[in-house]
């Protein structure tokens, strides 16, 4: 399902491979194909490494965005703190038709796996900066740690979790919750040992810890489908009350629709027989917390780990923040703009830490006067992005008409003065943010420079606090 990763002991020849399915003209990359164009039949280029002319581009959402060369780049370029998030869907990977049947999809068993190879990352990179601790990237487990990574001038990593089955807290299609409050305190026990600080209580799907915010669109489609698969249901909504926010309106069925989606899941013919008709909305979802989900954030407090609040459903994420504000707990934050106005005002009075979706820099510039906003006395402490590359979020395109209206103009210096920034240059392919947006991880400094030119210094000024926000924000939370 994903073409690439981001290192491999055998360089990028090895590690920016496509995916065999992709071979060709694209014909049969049916995930690609669907999440780029709405449909599982199509085609595009599929040139990696050296060319790289098919991807990566900032609407591919299957193929590798973080090369750790580009990960470099974007320290060089001034970025000293990065969550890596460990991402994983069982349903979604049951029910893929290329899944080698030898893979195991347990969300928790591949959080597991990758936690590991990010140490090999970090090893990796050590090695090529001539030996253990001497290399840019490290991977931090206490915000005293992070900040002396920092002061180093190296980038400090966060190890998170993004499942939609977290701790194997499914909601189950028969006996209910696949968890308990043992097996719960077990497995963040065994993740705070991993290293990892940073969670999702919710994700995708409703599961036994509360109710998930929705997708919609063609995505939405699938990722109800797969909601189906995982709980036995298909997502139901409700009204929402006068004046409240609102979750994403799922899709409602159209004519072949089904068929498109049994391209990229094995489900039966009938499996859509009881689909729901969802109307224009807006709507709500009923669910929200259970009994394990409250008692999953009082844990998450207690043990001073940072509370991701995207992907909650409205009526989930409000009692939530009720728990979080009692207890004065601000060890939270919101990644990448799957909240609301209301939450992120309540999220930002407790000290929580608001990091906009890295959608295209004027979309972006939107959102950060919104933070301002929204923040205590209209002081912002300092605003982060979330990018989601490989989450299958798509990446920011290129300002329309960047090329000739105020573009970014290489060689250019980064905001604090320190770095000069040449075009990036991967195998035979440059890089121009002007034309190839955020096309890979390693281009967001580029990204950074063209919101200096279309909003001025103020908003840079904020995002080089934002790693201070962070850290504050992360020590406050410390028990």
């Amino acid at each position: 399902f994903h073409c690439g990763r981001p290192w491999s002991p055998y360089g990028p020849t090895v590690a920016l491979q496509d995916c065999p399915d992709h071979s060709g003209n694209g014909v049969g990359a049916v995930a690609e194909n669907f999440f780029t164009t709405g449909t599982p039949f199509g085609s595009h280029s599929n040139g990696g490494w050296p060319t790289f002319d098919g991807w990566p581009r900032p609407e591919s959402l299957t193929h590798e965005g973080t090369y750790w060369r580009w990960i470099e780049r974007a320290w060089r370029g001034g970025l000293r703190i990065m969550v890596n998030d460990l991402v994983e869907n069982r349903a979604l990977c049951e029910i893929y038709p290329l899944t080698p049947e030898t893979h195991d999809c347990n969300e928790m068993n591949s959080v597991r796996t990758q936690a590991r190879d990010m140490y090999g990352l970090q090893d990796y990179i050590d090695a090529q900066f001539k030996g253990p601790g001497k290399g840019f990237f490290r991977i931090v487990r206490t915000p005293q740690e992070a900040r002396a990574v920092i002061n180093q001038g190296k980038l400090a990593v966060v190890l998170g979790v993004e499942v939609s089955e977290v701790l194997d807290c499914g909601r189950g299609t028969t006996n209910g919750p696949t968890c308990n409050e043992p097996s719960i305190e077990a497995q963040l026990d065994e993740l705070h040992g991993l290293g990892v600080r940073s969670l999702f209580p919710v994700h995708k799907f409703d599961n036994g810890l509360g109710g998930t915010h929705f997708d919609s669109g063609g995505t939405g489609l699938l990722v109800n489908t797969g909601n189906k698969y995982a709980t036995g249901e298909w997502w139901d909504t409700e009204d929402c009350a006068v004046g409240a926010e609102t979750d994403n309106t799922p899709t409602n069925l159209t004519t072949g629709a089904p068929e498109v989606i049994q391209q990229i899941a094995e489900v039966p013919e009938t499996y859509f027989d009881d689909y729901p008709a969802y109307g224009n909305g807006p709507v709500c979802n009923p669910k929200g917390l259970t009994d394990l989900g409250r008692f999953l954030i009082n844990e998450l407090a207690d043990r001073g780990m940072i509370i991701e609040t995207d992907h909650f459903s409205v009526k989930a994420r409000d009692e939530a923040l009720a728990i979080l504000e009692g207890r004065g707990y601000g060890g939270l934050i919101t990644s990448h703009s799957w909240g609301d106005d209301s939450s992120q005002r309540r999220l930002q009075a407790l000290g929580g830490v608001v990091s906009p979706y890295a959608e295209m820099s004027t979309d972006y510039v939107e959102t950060w006067e919104t933070a301002r906003a929204l923040a205590p006395g209209g002081a912002l402490p300092g605003i982060g992005y979330g990018t989601d590359t490989n989450g299958l979020g798509a990446q920011a395109s290129a300002r329309p008409g960047a090329a000739t209206d105020n573009p970014v103009v290489y060689p250019y210096r980064t905001f604090d003065g320190g770095t000069v920034m040449q075009q990036q240059v991967s195998g035979s392919r440059t890089y121009d943010v002007n034309r190839d947006g955020a096309a890979h991880y390693g281009l967001f400094p580029d990204w950074v420079e063209d919101l200096r030119l279309i909003a001025g210094p103020e908003i840079v000024d904020d995002m080089a606090n934002g790693a201070e926000a962070y850290l504050q924000m992360w020590a406050a939370a410390q028990p």
